[in-house]
C-alpha cells in the first residue's frame, strides 16, 4: 500500500487474523508512527453467496516509527483511539477502540508494536461478481510535539459473488380494518405485506378525518400489522387510513405503495339529541294551570329525534335505540323519563313527560229524610258528590225527588252518572230508604188526644179522624185498635171487639165507633189506633159508672 505522509523509507512487517485462517503477505507502513493490519493488508473472502454474511476478525496496532522529534510520532503514553471504515456499503468494520502507549515510546525502536487491538470485518454481498473495498484505520491521539496527530493505513478486502437477484418492494398492505362505529380507544388492523427477498419491513399508517385535506401519520415503525388506539383518541370524527409498508433493512430502503383505503370508522363521542316523549293520546283534561289528567291509563313513548353533527362536520353515528314505552296506570302524579343511545353507545339528555292518571269514579251520597213523609207530599232525598283525582265537571250536590203516592218503606235511588269527573268516569248509583205515611191531624172531638177523656163505662165512644182524604176502608193495621185498661183487677189490654169503622165524605173523617164496657167503671184506659201506615195514635180515658 501507499505511505500516507512521506514516499517509503522504513518498513514493518505486520500480521493479519482471520476467521478464515487465510494466508496473507506483507505489509509496509511509511515514516511515522501508523496504525495497520497486523498481516497482509489484502483479505480473500473468496465466493460469498449474494446476501450472505460472513465476518473476519483483524488484529490492528499502532507501529512506531519515526524520529523522536517527528509531529507523526505519538506522545509517550498517549491515549490513542482507532477507528474504522469502509468504501463499500457491502463491507462494514467495527471500530478498534482505544490503546495506552508505554511511557517510553517515544524512544521505542521503529516498527515497535502497541498491544494489539480487535476489529470485526463484515461482508454481506449485494451485488453479483469480484469485488474489492477498502477498510481504512484512523489514529487519533497527542503528538511527540503536543499537537494532535492521526495517523491512518488501510486494507483490501476482495470477494466474488454469484448471480443477485434485484431487490424489490414489499407488496402492498391491506385495507385497515376497526370497529365502527366508536367511541375511540379502537385496534386496526390490515393483512400484511409479504417481501420476495424475505426481506424485513415495517408499516406507515396514516389516516384523515372528514375535514383534512391531506393524510398524516399516525404511526410508522410498527413491526405488526395492527395499531391500538388508546382510549379517547383518534379525535372524533369519520377517519379513514391507508398503510405503507417500508423495508428499510436494505440498501437503499424501499417502499410499497400505499393499500387500499379503509372504510369510514366514525369515531363519535357526542350524545345525540334527546328523544321527544309524547302520550298515546290527548289528556282528557287539562286544567287551568296546565297540569294534564288522563283517564284510568296513558302510555308514553319516545321518538329519536337524530344525532348531532360530529366536530370534522360529518354526521353522527346515528340513533341506535331509544327508551321503551312506558305505560302508567296507577292513580296521581307521574313523571317519565327517557333516553336515546347512539350507535357508539353515548346516551343523550333525558326527555321528560308529566301529568296525572285518575283511575277512580266519583262518588255519590244519596240522604233520604229521617222523618216519614206524608203520602201526597212533596219530598226529596239530597246527594253530594266527592272526586279524588281531576275533580268534578258536574255539580257537587243535588236532590232526588221522592215517590210520594203510596204509603209504606220505599227506595229511591241516584241513577249511575249523577255525578262526573273530568275525565269522564260517572258515578255509580247510590240509593236511600224513606217512609210514607197517612196526612193524620189527629182525633176529632169529642176525643182530646192531649187529654184525659172521662166517659160513662158502657157507653160508645165515635172516634174521629181525617187522612186528607178517602184512603180506603183498609187504612186500619190488623189487630187495632187496642185498649190497655187499668182498673181493680190490674192491667189488661184488649182488641176491638164489635166496634166498626165508617167513612164520611162531607166531613172527610173516618169514625170509628169504640163500644165500651160496663165493667170498666172506675178504670182508665189508653185507646191506641195504628193506622195502616205503621203509625199508631192514642188518647187515654177515665170511665164513670
Amino acid at each position: 500500500m501507499r505511505s500516507l505522509r512521506k514516499p517509503l523509507t522504513l518498513a514493518a512487517t505486520v500480521a493479519l487474523m482471520s476467521v478464515g485462517g487465510v494466508a496473507h503477505a506483507d505489509n509496509v507502513i511509511g515514516d511515522g508512527d501508523g496504525v495497520a493490519p497486523i498481516g497482509d493488508n489484502n483479505v480473500g473472502f473468496g465466493t460469498v453467496a449474494c446476501k450472505q454474511t460472513v465476518t473476519r476478525t483483524a488484529l490492528v496496532a499502532l507501529n512506531r516509527n519515526g524520529s523522536t522529534s517527528s509531529p507523526q510520532v505519538f506522545a509517550n503514553g498517549a491515549v490513542v483511539t482507532i477507528s474504522a471504515s469502509s468504501s463499500s456499503a457491502q463491507v462494514s468494520a467495527s471500530p478498534a477502540g482505544t490503546v495506552t502507549l508505554p511511557g517510553d515510546w517515544e524512544t521505542q525502536a521503529n516498527n515497535t508494536k502497541s498491544s494489539p487491538l480487535s476489529s470485526l470485518i463484515s461482508l454481506t454481498p449485494t451485488v453479483a461478481g469480484a469485488q474489492s473495498a477498502t477498510v481504512s484505520f484512523t489514529a487519533t491521539g497527542m503528538g511527540a510535539d503536543g499537537t494532535p496527530t492521526t495517523r491512518t493505513d488501510s486494507m483490501t478486502v476482495s470477494w466474488t459473488s454469484g448471480s443477485c437477484s434485484t431487490n424489490t418492494a414489499p407488496t402492498a398492505p391491506g385495507a385497515p380494518v376497526g370497529a365502527s362505529p366508536t367511541r375511540g380507544g379502537f385496534t386496526l388492523d390490515w393483512a400484511p405485506s409479504t417481501d420476495t427477498q424475505g426481506d424485513a419491513c415495517s408499516y406507515t399508517l396514516e389516516g384523515r378525518d372528514a375535514d383534512d385535506a391531506s393524510w398524516s401519520v399516525v404511526a410508522s415503525g410498527l413491526t405488526a400489522p395492527s395499531y391500538a388506539f388508546t382510549s379517547g383518541s383518534p379525535t372524533e370524527g369519520t377517519w379513514t387510513f391507508r398503510v405503507k409498508a417500508v423495508e428499510s433493512s436494505t440498501t437503499p430502503s424501499l417502499s410499497s405503495a400505499y393499500g387500499p383505503v379503509s372504510g369510514p370508522v366514525v369515531v363519535d363521542r357526542s350524545g345525540p339529541n334527546a328523544p321527544t316523549a309524547a302520550a298515546d293520546r290527548d289528556a282528557e283534561y287539562m286544567t287551568g294551570e296546565g297540569a294534564a289528567w288522563w283517564k284510568d291509563a296513558v302510555t308514553v313513548t319516545f321518538t329519536g329525534s337524530g344525532d348531532p353533527a360530529l366536530a370534522d362536520g360529518s354526521a353522527g353515528s346515528g340513533v341506535d335505540s331509544v327508551t321503551p314505552s312506558q305505560e302508567v296506570s296507577a292513580a296521581g302524579p307521574f313523571t317519565v323519563t327517557g333516553t336515546a343511545t347512539d350507535r357508539a353507545g353515548n346516551v343523550s339528555s333525558a326527555a321528560v313527560l308529566s301529568g296525572n292518571v285518575d283511575t277512580a269514579a266519583p262518588v255519590v251520597e244519596l240522604s233520604c229524610p229521617v222523618a216519614a213523609v206524608v203520602k201526597g207530599s212533596t219530598a226529596a232525598a239530597s246527594w253530594s258528590a266527592t272526586d279524588e283525582g281531576s275533580g268534578l265537571a258536574t255539580p257537587a250536590a243535588g236532590q232526588v225527588a221522592l215517590d210520594t203516592s203510596s204509603i209504606g218503606s220505599h227506595t229511591v235511588s241516584a241513577p249511575a252518572g249523577t255525578a262526573v269527573d273530568h275525565v269522564g268516569h260517572q258515578s255509580a248509583a247510590a240509593s236511600c230508604s224513606y217512609s210514607v205515611v197517612y196526612d193524620f191531624s189527629g182525633f176529632f172531638r169529642p176525643v182530646d188526644m192531649t187529654a184525659l177523656n172521662t166517659v160513662k163505662a158502657g157507653q160508645s165512644v165515635p172516634v174521629k179522624f181525617s187522612l186528607a182524604g178517602f184512603q180506603g176502608m183498609g187504612v186500619i193495621a190488623s189487630g187495632s185498635p187496642t185498649f190497655t185498661v187499668t182498673g181493680a183487677n190490674g192491667t189488661q189490654t184488649l182488641t176491638a171487639g164489635g166496634s166498626s169503622l165508617s167513612y164520611d165524605p162531607v166531613a172527610d173523617q173516618y169514625v170509628y165507633v169504640w163500644k165500651t164496657d160496663k165493667k170498666w167503671a172506675g178504670s182508665t184506659c189508653t185507646f191506641a189506633l195504628t193506622l195502616a201506615d205503621g203509625t199508631t195514635h192514642s188518647a187515654s180515658f177515665s170511665f164513670t159508672k
